[in-house]
């Protein structure tokens, strides 16, 4: 016995054994060799099938087969390397996972041969985790596995001979009618040391035990360890003991079991069953469960195939036949059936190439029988190892295994036939072997001659195959089609279309063009609210799906394109805010611009309540309602007139208070307190309009700014339309009647109320006056041109629609489509707008023409009637009047440019360029004003830069581009024009001399004819804007160009010949360029000049030697010589004396004209003058700087004073020369030169001066009598001598007075009164005025402060002066004032006046 139990432990050992090493050479005679084998393609690449074996010797022995195989005769590499115990092992290790997450991967193995199903429990909750990566099973392997009671041959074969019972029946085991107890091992027998107690594992579980109760109701012979929860219950504590044998133990048969209980439960049910006397045992390893068995008589639980109780030669007791359904519901009294003995393979076994295909197939068809096995098992216990014992099998058993071979061409399911360029082939002729069919085809069954196989066949049209190795395709589903074969997936039907069956080639479209698509309403929930959207859906599967795409509207089984305003999703269309379209026709959508709340959006057709859904955009109220001024129209009621009552009687009134302040105005004296406030109210008037014609752009104003436009929009005419609206409450007023009362009622209803307080007014007085009432009406028309211009150009302002339709922007329910309606309005303001234009040409006549001439005359009442123009503006600059008219008729027409964008562009040009003007020349009157005007700019432009961020871009895009093209064209022909210019001058400039630029040069010297050049200057200057003339100190800011400037740029050098001119090296310098480059000239001789002879010319090199810097030039001394022979040559013109009939002479001959007319001559006959110019007449350059003083302040005294100054001339008084009217002031300008105060005619003018400065007013002689009711006929004439002091004239210090009285040329006058008159004259401070030394912009300044010393009330008149200078020593006076030259630096004092130090 202990022999036959260590060559047991022999034979588990040797099966124990996992083979690693292939025998050398090969098993079979022509089997493959190892060089050509091939290898199967898995992911991680080329690589032998791997063939895991379970730790049992049967599933080895099949496994060396397998290997065998497909080694020598599938020609492919396999090892068998790897063992596992468990199902679940090989499970994990086929699937390539490492535990049963399979998050962390390995290389998986590719077959498990033997796989028993009665222990894969584990197995099939894996598959179901991962049914992706779970290996599959391919089949029997050709047995089923058995497991149950067994009992060893000898003891069956004892008690057949001796009893006829046979052992292997359960019913031999009655106790009733057998013995059968004695062929078996007592249980005392055996050492309870060795097994399990009772509870422990399968014993103490109730999940089985309780089985066992239900089906027995055996309550004996267990334990209740809990309500309805049992355990097994051992009276030994090891052993259950059978309810046949419980009372007399020694008759119960032992029953060996082991592992966790194997078949423990069902063996206690069969015992109870059917009466078996058996005490059932579970050892504690299986060494002890196979010695036990193997040494002692007992019935045992076992296995087949299994080799360690093959010696024996069990039999298996018979029980009733398995019932199937008993067994489902948990009764398993019936006998066990076999269990399913599988081979599992890799999951991806098949994708891994045709080699690893046919490697699957040999395996699928891989099936031995149980007989089979067990041979093999049984040459293994015969001492040889499991490849050798294989290998004999194999060797002896060829026919069994050849039909497992797979022929290269009998294709399994999912796979077909291929070439050898492995591609697939229709029949067996063309193939080599088989290959898997890809995805787009299917394994189509062929049968030939041969037999059954398989071809890779496309999927037709209309069907698809989206995975490898399947037998048919499917039908394209609802919604998809597939117009070409062999596709793996279907397409969706394109948005547009659809399919409504299975199998479609083609997909039905809704309708022609791209704006179809197909959509379904779905409901989106977001924070616990739903909503519902459309949106597009590839694939439908119905007609009903069809639509129009985003931004188009089904409308008419057609799709039409949505305009802005508009939402169309889903086909259908809503209309935005602000956005209408009438039910008729949809599609043309109108913007309801102004109050877009008249427009609520929605569908078509839909207006605010009141509002008439047959007009255009909602743009009119129903009958018998008006607008409310919001988005709904209201009823009438009796205080809708009230409003437009009260705006008929605030224009009256307004028109009327206007006309009666112009009227106060005309009366005073001096106008000087009313023109800033003139001037601000004509700003604020302008901006007011101005705002109101930004309001009618399309900018989208934010609030508040956007509450203070419409607060000002009474000035627009949106705002008139609004008011006449009332009217609809009884008629139905026509568009043409309200247009015409517009702009033809309302004017009327402005100038009405002046024209009535002017009648009414001056008929108490019997004097009409119209230049006075001409001078309102005209204030009235600059005033509001701006908003008359926009009111009459209102058939032009359109607004663009989404439909491309225009309509009018104050009658929005008018179409702006030039026919109809719409036309007659357009031919009426064409013809208004002759009014504005007829305004401004008269008004340019009035500036440009007409006033010149009344100021030469001093028309006073002419500039009355023309104040609106003139009064406004300081002196000089009136013709701003028609610069800012213009711009603010401009300004009047940029609402009806095309877009926005070219609107605000205008406005901001004009801005601009009126701000630039306003800075540079500072038309008004005052200081402040001028100020004021800058800051409205700043604002305005401010107001427009910020707007320009917030223009709503309708039509402007290519408006903006068109300007934007024209502007850089301009830009480039300009630059292009001013380099042609330049060319075609320099080429042109010998013979075209009407090109250059200046027409006189003055070459001259300045400290010898400085103020008669400039008074030259300023009388040629005046004849035209072509008279452009050069003098030194205006126009040269660069000394290097003066001689190219003389010889390039000039047409004429006018040579003022004065003593010593030919002395100074730059007047040399221009006569000789001006002869070097034949530049015409005149020379313009005066007293004492003497043209330079011999005896001069040889001395000049000597006596002048800074001439010869002249060479830098080029200038040598031979062309200077040339040039004063040259002098002898050209025209020359006499200038004998110092006056006005010989200065137009002068300028006659330079013009080339014989006279000058009265309106050129030189001085206007000014009959009289309040305002007298006194200068020493034997000074020539005194005389001239008077006759430029009166041409500055000419201008400042007619607008002030009302009168032009005047020079007083040879053998002129002043009682005289003032005018023949009532006057109060006389003002006498002092031109202080050298030597002025001794000449007699200075001093008899100063004398008579304080001899008519006691007068009374009136008394100046018959012609002169007072005959105003309104002067008091005691008023004294005061006389306000104010003196100038020129460039070399110096103030008389205390002494020199009398030094001045003692001069032979005063011998005749009263001295001592002479003396006290000049102290009284220089009591008040001498103003400069040099203009010898000055530019014309100083001089321009300097007579500005003149004008203002002579408008300030801190001037002393001479007469209060004289008794002033009587009453002081003349030490007092001049205390602190010390005798000095004008030349000496003045400080100023204050902004109006500059003391000079004396």
């Amino acid at each position: 016995m202990f022999e036959f139990f260590l060559g047991h432990i022999f034979i588990v050992l040797l099966f124990a054994s996992v083979p690693g090493t292939c025998l050398p050479g090969t098993c079979l005679p022509d089997g493959i060799l190892e060089q050509n084998r091939l290898h199967v393609d898995d992911v991680s690449g080329p690589t032998a099938i791997r063939l895991l074996v379970y730790s049992w010797p049967s599933a080895q022995a099949v496994t060396s087969i397998a290997d065998i195989l497909i080694r020598e005769r599938l020609g492919v590499h396999s090892v068998m390397n790897e063992t596992v115990d468990t199902v679940l092992q090989a499970a994990l290790k086929l699937s390539g996972c490492e535990e049963i997450t399979c998050v962390e991967s390995t290389d998986g193995a590719h077959a498990a041969l033997e796989t028993w199903w009665n222990s894969a429990d584990e197995l099939m909750d894996f598959q179901q985790l991962h049914p992706d990566r779970a290996p599959v099973d391919l089949g029997s392997i050709g047995y089923e596995g058995e497991d149950d009671v067994y009992v060893s041959k000898g003891i069956v074969s004892k008690a057949y001979d001796e009893t006829g019972n046979s052992l292997d029946f359960y019913r031999a085991y009655n106790v009733s009618h057998h013995t059968a107890h004695r062929y078996f091992a007592k249980l005392t027998e055996l050492s309870v040391a060795d097994y399990v107690s009772c509870n422990e594992l399968k014993w103490a579980n109730p999940a089985f035990i309780n089985s066992y109760v239900e089906y027995t109701g055996d309550l004996e012979g267990v334990i209740e360890v809990a309500p309805g929860q049992y355990h097994a219950k051992c009276p030994n504590g090891k052993f259950w003991i059978a309810p046949s044998c419980r009372q007399n133990v020694t008759e119960c048969i032992p029953v060996v079991t082991s592992g966790y209980g194997w078949l423990l439960d069902i063996i206690m049910l069969w015992s109870t069953s059917y009466g078996l006397p058996t005490a059932l045992g579970l050892t504690r390893t299986f060494d002890l469960y196979a010695s036990q068995i193997l040494t002692t008589n007992v019935m045992f639980y076992w296995w087949r195939p299994d080799v360690t109780f093959l010696q024996l030669n069990p039999k298996q007791v018979i029980f009733p036949k398995h019932n199937a359904d008993a067994w489902a519901k948990g009764d398993k009294r019936t006998a066990s059936k076999g269990g399913h003995v599988g081979k599992l393979v890799n999951l991806n076994l098949d994708g891994m190439g045709s080699v690893a295909s046919r490697v699957r197939r040999f395996l699928q068809n891989l099936e031995i029988s149980l007989q089979d096995v067990e041979s093999l098992l049984q040459i293994r216990a015969d001492g040889h190892s499991s490849l050798d014992a294989a290998c004999r099998w194999v060797k002896s058993n060829q026919a069994k295994w050849a039909s497992w071979i797979p022929v290269k061409t009998a294709c399994s399911p999912g796979y077909g036939l291929i070439d050898r360029s492995l591609h697939y082939v229709p029949s067996r002729t063309e193939a080599v072997d088989c290959g898997l069919c890809v995805p787009g085809r299917f394994s189509e069954l062929l049968v030939d001659h041969v037999g059954k196989t398989r071809r890779c066949t496309a999927c037709t049209t209309g069907h698809y195959q989206k995975l490898s190795g399947e037998t048919s395709c499917t039908e394209c589903e609802m919604g998809r089609f597939l117009d070409t074969s062999g596709q793996s997936e279907c397409a969706l039907c394109p948005l547009g279309s659809y399919a409504n069956s299975t199998a479609m080639t083609f997909c039905e479209r809704c309708g022609d063009g791209p704006e179809w698509t197909t959509s379904r309403l779905v409901t989106v929930v977001s924070d616990e609210e739903s909503s519902e959207k459309w949106i597009e859906t590839e694939g439908a599967a119905s007609a009903d799906l069809c639509s129009c795409i985003a931004g188009w509207f089904f409308e008419k089984s057609k799709c039409i394109e949505c305009s802005s305003g508009t939402r169309c999703v889903g086909g259908e269309l809503q209309l935005l805010p602000g956005y209408f379209s009438s039910v008729n026709d949809p599609g043309s959508v109108f913007k309801c611009y102004g109050s877009t709340d008249r427009c609520p959006g929605g569908l078509p057709g839909t207006c605010a309540r009141g509002r008439d859904t047959t007009s255009v955009a909602c743009g009119r109220c129903s009958p018998g309602l008006r607008s409310g001024g919001e988005a709904e129209c209201i009823p009438c009621n009796g205080t809708d007139y009230f409003v437009l009552a009260l705006l008929g009687l605030l224009l009256f009134a307004s028109s009327g208070i206007l006309h009666v302040v112009s009227l106060n105005a005309s009366q005073g004296k001096k106008q000087t307190s009313l023109i800033n406030t003139i001037v601000s109210v004509n700003q604020f008037v302008t901006c007011l309009q101005l705002l109101a014609v930004m309001g009618q752009m399309g900018i989208a104003w934010g609030e508040p700014f956007h509450t203070l436009l419409q607060s000002i929009d009474f000035l627009s005419p949106d705002y008139l339309w609004e008011q006449l609206d009332t009217l609809n409450c009884f008629t139905r007023v026509s568009l043409v009647i309200a247009f015409l009362f517009q702009n033809l009622g309302v004017p009327g209803l402005l100038c009405l109320a002046p024209i009535l307080i002017h009648l009414i007014h001056f008929r108490c007085r019997r004097a009409v006056k119209l230049h006075l009432l001409l001078g309102t009406l005209g204030l009235l028309c600059v005033l509001f041109v701006m908003i008359l211009c926009n009111s009459i150009l209102d058939p032009f302002q359109c607004e663009e629609h989404p439909n491309g339709l225009f309509t009018l922007r104050s009658n929005r329910d008018t179409l702006c489509n030039f026919a109809g309606v719409h036309l007659q309005l357009c031919v009426i303001s064409l013809t208004f707008s002759l009014f504005p234009i007829f305004f401004f040409s008269i008004c340019s006549w009035i500036l440009l023409i007409e006033l010149p001439k009344r100021l030469q005359v001093a028309d006073v009442q002419f500039l009355h009637s023309c104040s609106f123009l003139i009064l406004r503006f300081r002196p000089g600059s009136e013709v701003f009047a028609l610069v800012f008219l213009m711009r603010n008729m401009l300004f009047a027409v940029t609402p009806i440019l095309p877009g926005d964008a070219a609107s605000l562009l205008m406005m901001h040009l004009l801005m601009f360029f009126s701000f630039g003007l306003v800075a540079y020349c500072k038309p008004w009157p005052t200081r402040l004003s001028n100020w004021v005007d800058l800051f409205i700019h700043i604002t305005l432009l401010l107001i427009l830069v910020f707007g320009s961020f917030f223009v709503e871009l309708r039509n402007g895009n290519a408006t903006m581009m068109i300007i934007c093209t024209a502007a850089t064209v301009l830009m480039m022909l300009g630059l292009l024009a001013v380099a042609a210019e330049g060319l075609v001058r320099h080429l042109l400039s010998p013979i075209c001399i009407g090109l250059k630029p200046y027409r006189f040069f003055l070459c001259h010297h300045k400290g010898v004819a400085g103020s008669l050049a400039r008074w030259l200057k300023l009388e040629l200057s005046r004849r035209g804007t072509t008279m452009k003339v050069f003098i030194d100190s205006d126009n040269l800011t660069d000394l290097t160009r003066l001689f190219t400037i003389v010889g390039e740029e000039v047409q004429t050098l006018v040579i003022i010949a004065s003593p010593g001119l030919l002395t100074r090296k730059w007047c040399v310098g221009e006569m000789v360029a001006a002869r070097l480059r034949n530049v015409d000239a005149a020379l313009l001789t005066l007293p004492n000049f003497v043209l330079p002879d011999s005896h001069f010319l040889k001395a000049f090199e000597g006596t002048i030697p800074e001439v010869k810097e002249l060479a830098n030039y080029g200038f040598g001394m031979t062309e200077i010589m040339d040039t004063f022979n040259w002098l002898s040559t050209i025209r020359a013109i006499p200038l004998e004396t110092i006056t006005l009939s010989a200065f137009n002479y002068v300028v006659a001959e330079l013009l080339n004209c014989k006279t000058l007319s009265q309106s050129e001559s030189l001085n206007p006959k000014i009959q009289g003058s309040n305002c007298l110019i006194l200068a020493d007449l034997e000074d020539a350059e005194a005389v001239a700087t008077a006759h430029i003083l009166q041409i500055l302040i000419g201008s400042d005294m007619m607008h002030f004073h009302g009168a032009l100054p005047k020079v007083l001339d040879v053998g002129s008084s002043l009682r005289e020369t003032l005018p023949p009217s009532t006057l109060l002031e006389v003002f006498a300008l002092m031109i202080c030169t050298k030597d002025c105060l001794v000449s007699c005619q200075m001093a008899s003018w100063l004398l008579e001066a304080l001899d008519l400065s006691g007068d009374e007013a009136g008394s100046l002689g018959s012609s002169t009598l007072n005959t105003s009711p309104q002067a008091s006929p005691r008023q004294q004439l005061q006389i306000y001598v104010l003196p100038l002091v020129a460039e070399d004239f110096q103030v008389p210090s205390r002494g020199s007075f009398e030094k001045i009285v003692k001069n032979p040329a005063l011998q005749t006058i009263d001295k001592q009164r002479y003396t006290n008159t000049l102290q009284a004259i220089f009591f008040q401070i001498a103003l400069p005025f040099a203009p010898k030394v000055s530019s014309e912009g100083d001089l321009t300044l300097k007579a500005k402060q003149i004008t203002d010393r002579l408008r300030s009330d801190g001037m002393g008149s001479l007469q209060s002066n004289f008794t002033l200078a009587r009453m002081s020593s003349w030490s007092l006076l001049f205390r602190s004032q010390s005798p000095t030259s004008i030349d000496e630096p003045c400080s100023e004092t204050t902004e109006e006046t500059v003391e000079c130090k004396f």
